[in-house]
């Protein structure tokens, strides 16, 4: 435990704030190369994680070896944030044993880095004008990831989808030499609706990852330019910064408006209503808390207006809003199940299946809402600690006292020797290299690669836009209530569209409060760290660094590459090198499904063009591998019954043989309805394998709960007499008929069919 220390007095070390301009470089990497959607589980983020660690160890490194005193600001906030990272790698802990054990890592090490990275910041960070450089390089990465989103949209896009059609195939659903099996038409439908999505996404995967982090900064750039007008005279440098403000402001509000995404765009309206009740952020008025109710009053208000009202133009937000009411009833459900881990943090998806509405619309990664999203994933224990740096974060916010001048904040506001600001904004310019070059060198685990000319355009936007607002870095004024309003409004967006584990959209919530609790810190604030203490934390970090690399970093990167290599390997038509790549992968990371699929694939492959009885032991075999690490998945447990289904058309005599597959295929179709009790398509598929098995009676009621399953599902593309929905039979004559009619004939017949007539 940290000794307090009335009076500490920190001695200033130029290094460490070198080393605050290489943390500040992380979360513009973490923007620029945001590890959203699948990304996420994939371990996309590692490779900033592994950097955080390491710029934690360089900071206490260098104290202990040089015996230096040591004083760290550690209060309630930090010990709330080391409860949550203790008990939500639990939870990871516990998932990687029984659940599937690659996601679970990967987000345990993630938000490792989240916690990392915050608590480095509290140290590291000491002034108001290395907050508001802090802040000025993110409004300028603002700036520059809405300037990208447009030129993705109507530039990159386009070719993009050239591309596409090239490569397309026609028929979905099939199985290619080399590639394995392309996605059902109803995935090809849905992919196809975002790759043909008018938004933009910037370098981000999905919309509302985006809206998310423009909303939050869009407010607290309004809150910036209130304090230039506020900082009478207006002189040519305030000039010039308000005018850069204002054109970056209006570009990033013209983007959050194109992604269309209303919650997003609701939590930006309140929080500059909170902006204008507070003067900007500067003051907080005496009845702060009558004001926080009516604006929480009006926010449930405006929900409600949405739920109940029928006007056209509200469509798409009630049905948006019904939505995610099913997602949390669902999530609810499985909360209830396991209150106290969870599913396991990145095994969301295959628990949420088990508990899905029949009428819900997907699948979904998360619920939505951080709250439940950890609730769920990580249980009880981890939304109380998160509830608790919430909860001490805003009491010491309304708690601070303003000085009587901010220079009594800030003891270099007179120093014209040292610019402690300057390696922050080298260290934005270093987070846009970062981005280019793991995006060169590492694009398969980091999933983003950049064109060396938007690279230097991205250079020069971010350059240009910071040069522009530096005089209000040097000599303007922030409170804390400011940073605090931008982390009100990106919470409020993510509990109502999610992303608490993207480095992108989280990394942003991370950071406004290590620079508001900065600028609350009172003078002096902090405790002298014993020598043994930073030896012992020394020792940890290592310990964490070590383990990162080995059972994190290190796997991810090898496998990923071998993967990448594996898929050019297969378009080339090189099945051969496909199987031996694929084996490096499984080798390099014995943790991950993708290669395993991959290789049950080539399997099925090699026995459908050579059938043998070794061969096919030989798939068998692979199979079961790759089921062992997707223990809850619906989707995996379908797949392989759809190849059974495949293996049974084509089987070899004795019928016994054939018997036998249909048989597999109807056991796997029940274990993925076990998995997926609601699901309609896998209810008609298993169903169908009763039917060729010859167990008439029991394919009736499978059909009848098909049928029963499909009334409820109000989805067109989703439904079984759609257009997309087919069942996974080679046979032409069932690929072209429509499931819900084949099901009706299963519920109408006597029984006297058999599965060798259906053959």
């Amino acid at each position: 435990m940290p000794k307090p220390s009335p009076k500490p007095e920190p001695t200033r070390d130029r290094f460490f704030d070198w080393l605050l301009g290489g943390l500040v470089a992380l979360p513009v990497a973490g923007v620029l190369l945001p590890a959203d959607s699948v990304a996420a589980l994939l371990g996309a983020g590692l490779p900033l994680v592994a950097l955080t660690l390491l710029l934690a160890i360089v900071w206490l490194g260098r104290s202990v070896v040089q015996k230096r005193t040591l004083v760290v600001r550690f209060g309630q906030v930090e010990w709330s944030v080391v409860g949550l990272l203790a008990w939500h790698s639990l939870a990871a802990l516990v998932a990687a044993r029984y659940g599937a054990p690659r996601p679970a890592l990967n987000l345990l090490w993630q938000w490792v880095g989240f916690g990392a990275w915050f608590l480095l910041a509290r140290q590291l960070l000491s002034t108001p004008r290395q907050c508001r450089a802090v802040l000025a390089v993110m409004l300028s990465l603002c700036v520059l990831q809405s300037a990208y989103g447009f030129w993705r949209r109507d530039v990159e896009t386009p070719t993009d989808w050239k591309e596409y059609e090239k490569t397309k195939v026609p028929q979905a659903g099939t199985v290619l030499p080399g590639q394995g099996t392309l996605m059902d038409a109803a995935m090809q439908h849905s992919f196809e609706a975002r790759l043909y999505s008018p938004e933009p996404l910037g370098s981000f995967g999905l919309t509302n990852s985006l809206a998310g982090l423009l909303a939050a900064w869009i407010v607290v750039g309004i809150g910036v330019a209130w304090s230039v007008v506020a900082a009478r005279p207006l002189r040519w440098p305030s000039l010039i910064a308000l005018a850069a403000l204002a054109v970056g402001l209006c570009l990033i509000g013209v983007c959050l408006a194109a992604t269309h995404s209303r919650t997003a765009q609701l939590a930006a309206v309140a929080g500059v209503a909170v902006l204008g009740v507070t003067r900007g952020g500067t003051r907080l008025p005496r009845r702060a808390a009558w004001i926080a109710a009516a604006l929480a009053l009006a926010l449930v208000a405006a929900v409600i207006l949405i739920w109940k009202s029928d006007l056209t133009w509200l469509a798409g937000a009630k049905r948006s809003l019904v939505f995610r009411f099913e997602y949390w009833q669902s999530t609810w459900r499985m909360i209830c199940e396991n209150p106290w881990l969870g599913c396991g943090p990145g095994n969301f998806r295959e628990h949420y299946t088990q508990f899905m509405l029949p009428q819900a619309s997907e699948a979904v990664a998360d619920p939505h809402n951080m709250i439940l999203e950890l609730w769920a994933s990580a249980g009880t224990p981890a939304v109380v600690a998160l509830l608790a740096i919430g909860t001490a974060f805003w009491w010491r916010i309304l708690k601070y006292q303003p000085q009587p001048s901010q220079a009594a904040n800030d003891p270099q506001s007179n120093d014209a020797r040292w610019t402690a600001e300057l390696p922050i904004a080298l260290g934005a310019i270093a987070g846009i290299v970062l981005a280019y070059l793991l995006g060169l060198y590492f694009d398969p685990v980091v999933a983003m690669s950049y064109k060396f000319r938007v690279f230097r355009a991205g250079v020069v936007i971010m350059a240009g836009v910071l040069a522009a607002i530096w005089p209000w870095v040097r000599n303007g004024r922030v409170t804390p209530l400011l940073p605090a309003v931008g982390a009100g409004v990106l919470a409020v967006n993510l509990l109502a569209a999610g992303g608490i584990s993207f480095p992108g959209v989280a990394g942003s919530l991370w950071l406004l409060m290590a620079v508001g609790l900065t600028l609350a810190d009172m003078p002096g604030a902090g405790r002298i760290l014993p020598r043994s203490g930073a030896i012992g934390a020394l020792v940890l970090l290592l310990i964490l660094m070590g383990l990162c690399e080995y059972t994190g970093l290190s796997p991810v990167m090898h496998s990923q590459m071998a993967l990448d290599e594996a898929v050019t390997a297969g378009k080339q038509g090189d099945g051969a090198r496909r199987e031996a790549l694929l084996r490096e992968a499984a080798a390099a990371d014995p943790l991950t499904d993708q290669p395993l699929r991959g290789l049950a694939e080539l399997k099925l492959l090699a026995w459908r063009d050579a059938p043998s009885d070794a061969r096919f032991a030989e798939f068998e075999a692979a199979t079961q591998k790759w089921l062992a690490r997707l223990p809850h998945s619906a989707a995996a447990a379908m797949n392989v019954g759809n190849w059974y289904l495949a293996a049974y058309r084509i089987a070899p005599n004795p019928q016994r043989i054939a018997k036998q597959r249909i048989e597999k295929s109807a056991e796997y179709y029940r274990l993925a309805q076990s998995f997926h009790p609601q699901s309609n398509v896998i209810a008609a598929h298993l169903a169908w394998a009763e039917h060729l098995a010859g167990d008439e009676t029991q394919a009736a009621r499978d059909a009848a709960t098909a049928l029963r399953l499909d009334a409820l599902n109000p989805h067109a593309d989703r439904q079984l007499s759609g257009s997309l929905v087919r069942l996974a039979d080679p046979d032409p004559r069932i690929s072209r008929a429509v499931p819900a009619e084949l099901m009706r004939q299963l519920t109408r017949q006597s029984g006297g069919d058999n599965g060798q007539q259906a053959r």
